[in-house]
């Protein structure tokens, strides 16, 4: 009996799968992820050096040789680039087709904690990460106005851990961040007039505003650990820190100088319509939705935006959902076209009935896919032992020996029957 004589003998079993293909097909597509770019391991990992003015060809010697010596033993490496600039420098390794992404990575920190003994003191902290089209951001959140720095700073952190908290954001970075730090303007005609020396006074200045351990106080009952506050919390603590004691007075540092909180000279502009402005860019985690995280993103900025100040601009920018949508729609008017050109076809050679049958096996075939597409992401994310004991759970009725059942005649717990 073929395939189409046995269908419209179960015309009704044929009907139910059909109606449950069409069915499961449409919750499927609503709920699937939807990716502007594949979830794909590129076989780079990239190595950032840094260190405040250092010139590009000290950058060479200090930063890039020490972790060249290291890094070039990985195995699978398939090529190393360097690239060193004012300030730094990078180390690009490209690896092999089919390279384990996680052990590479690892083995790279590995190489590069090593090289860290053979680089400068003051260089900063070099980060290992690799590079992977999924993490880059999706949304871009401008955030300016016609108010003080300090105060945008404030209001782009609240912010950031407040999108940070979403279940679908990965991470969130802060564009045109400025740190902070505080400016002292010593009044040399004071610090002369008390009989200071200003190199007294750099000297008290670096040795303070650190944490002091002074050891444990054993009192016989208990051990109790002892702490010296040494740390800044507020600008009145610097106001009002002793320099020197004498007999009559004790000198603090506001009467020898003025405090001023103040930015460091930027390395990274963020500018939106001539004004200075911080952006966040949120990258969202690999197999979440990015239609519904940047709704999330602006659904929580929008209830933020009432509660901040009028003259806070925020807009976006880089809105990966946009292209998503269109992708979308073309593919839903691509499937609606080719649904109706097909029946009209053959509405004119074959008749109504046939064209019926032949236009509903498009969206049919599409729905198919999508459940199938389903089927795979479960398959990978549980493994293919769910299936197998699904299966043995499923037809332990009729065989009692299937695997993952024991019985009398099969006591193996995994074998086949």
């Amino acid at each position: 009996m073929s395939l189409v004589n046995l269908a419209s003998r179960y015309y009704r079993t044929t009907i139910s799968i059909f109606l449950f293909v069409i069915f499961s097909g449409s919750l499927v597509f609503n709920s699937i992820p939807k990716e502007s770019y594949p979830d794909i391991n590129l076989p780079y990992i990239y190595v950032s050096l840094g260190l405040t003015g250092i010139s590009p060809e000290d950058s060479e010697k200090l930063l890039i040789k020490p972790v060249e010596d290291e890094v070039s033993n990985i195995e699978g490496k398939k090529e190393m680039t360097s690239t060193s600039y004012q300030g730094g420098g990078n180390v690009l390794l490209e690896f092999d087709v089919g390279f384990d992404p996680d052990q590479a990575l690892l083995d790279t920190r590995e190489q590069v904690d090593r090289a860290k003994s053979d680089l400068p003191d003051d260089a900063d902290e070099p980060k290992v990460s690799e590079v992977n089209i999924s993490l880059f951001p999706i949304l871009v959140v401008s955030i300016s106005g016609d108010i003080s720095e300090f105060l945008l700073k404030k209001i782009s952190n609240d912010l950031k851990d407040k999108i940070q908290s979403l279940p679908n954001v990965l991470e969130v970075n802060i564009g045109g961040e400025r740190e902070e730090q505080l400016d002292i303007v010593i009044d040399q005609n004071k610090i002369e007039a008390y009989g200071l020396n200003l190199n007294e006074i750099l000297n008290f200045v670096r040795s303070n505003n650190q944490i002091v351990s002074a050891g444990n106080l054993d009192t016989g009952d208990g051990r109790f650990v002892i702490k010296i506050p040494g740390l800044y919390e507020s600008l009145n603590d610097v106001f009002n820190t002793p320099i020197k004691v004498n007999d009559k007075k004790t000198i603090k540092f506001k009467d020898i100088a003025q405090l001023k909180r103040t930015f460091k000279d930027p390395e990274k502009f963020a500018r939106l319509n001539n004004e200075s402005a911080f952006t966040l860019e949120i990258s969202k985690r690999i197999g979440a939705n990015i239609i519904d995280t940047v709704d999330q993103v602006k659904e929580l900025i929008n209830e933020e935006q009432k509660i901040l100040p009028s003259k806070v601009n925020i807009t976006f920018s880089g809105d990966e959902s946009v292209s998503i949508k269109n992708m979308l729609s073309d593919l839903q008017n691509n499937v609606i076209f080719s649904v109706i050109l097909v029946m009209s076809v053959v509405i004119i050679f074959l008749g109504i009935r046939s064209s019926l049958l032949v236009g509903l096996a498009v969206p049919g075939s599409f729905f198919v896919i999508n459940i199938n597409s389903l089927f795979s992401w479960f398959h990978n994310k549980y493994g293919r032992f769910v299936w197998i004991n699904t299966f043995c759970r499923i037809t332990s009725r009729r065989s009692s020996g299937c695997c993952g059942i024991r019985s009398k005649k099969n006591p193996r717990r995994y074998g086949t029957s």
